[in-house]
């Protein structure tokens, strides 16, 4: 079996600014402590910039650690001695630094998980509310090119893809998505979010009964990582499709 390939991970803009927002309050925040060190305590220290390190790590993975990774070196650098020094002397010093850097990766993987389910939920909803809205359609017996632009406008939005048509040929030289969902394994690539579909396309069978009508053509965009279950939701609606195709059949005089 071939080995998923994996894209790079995009990070969102709300990344990119928590860590630059981050790591400069976490370097201005240490330098500025350094005329109350003595005072303050390095221990109280370490709790200021586990603050900022952690409001930082809310917003994702990438901000977090590198946030931390400053305010370590920050912490080393301004308040370990030998002062402005990246040499530690002391053992607890040491574990505060670990510390630092643990935190910002813990707390900005919790984000990342978080972030993820909830992408995870909203798909899930948008697939529920894609089926009911086609099946009202057919139910309210729309044609089949209304059911066709319903359902394109539907996948171009759910699955990020740049174009998707419906072609009526009897093959086609595209990976096929199969019933569950599934693409041939040469073509995984993983994705932001999910498995990248082919860069020439990828078809979903419109068939019934045996008989196969067409083809929905998803073409994708950059950003087309796609689930499993939004690919099952994409058959489904390809079977609606269908079902439109049959009825407008039968009821075409021969």
């Amino acid at each position: 079996m071939t080995p998923a390939r994996r894209t790079p991970r995009r990070t969102s803009p709300g990344e990119q600014v928590g860590a630059a927002v981050g790591s400069f309050a976490v370097l201005m925040v240490a330098g500025a402590l350094t005329g109350v060190r003595n005072s303050m305590g390095a221990t109280n220290v370490a709790l200021v910039l586990v603050t900022i390190v952690v409001l930082a790590a809310m917003t994702g993975l990438v901000a977090g650690a590198s946030t931390a990774i400053v305010a370590a070196v920050s912490f080393n650098f301004f308040h370990t001695q030998p002062y402005r020094s990246l040499r530690i002397s002391d053992g607890r010093d040491i574990a505060t630094v670990l510390l630092l850097l643990g935190i910002g990766l813990l707390v900005g993987g919790v984000a990342e998980w978080r972030r993820r389910t909830s992408r995870a939920s909203v798909r899930h909803l948008r697939g529920e509310h894609a089926l009911e809205d086609v099946t009202e359609l057919l139910a309210a017996g729309a044609t089949t090119e209304a059911m066709t632009a319903a359902i394109g406008a539907q996948l171009v939005r759910d699955l990020r893809l740049a174009d998707c048509r419906y072609e009526s040929r009897p093959t086609i030289d595209l990976p096929v998505v199969g019933r569950t969902g599934g693409l041939p394994t040469e073509h995984l690539r993983l994705g932001d979010g999910g498995v990248q579909l082919p860069p020439a396309g990828a078809a979903v069978a419109v068939a019934s009964s045996g008989v196969l009508h067409g083809w929905l053509v998803l073409t994708p965009s950059a950003a087309s990582a796609s689930t499993r279950e939004q690919r099952r939701i994409a058959v489904a609606l390809a079977d609606l499709l269908a079902v439109a195709i049959d009825r407008d059949r039968a009821a075409s005089p021969s």
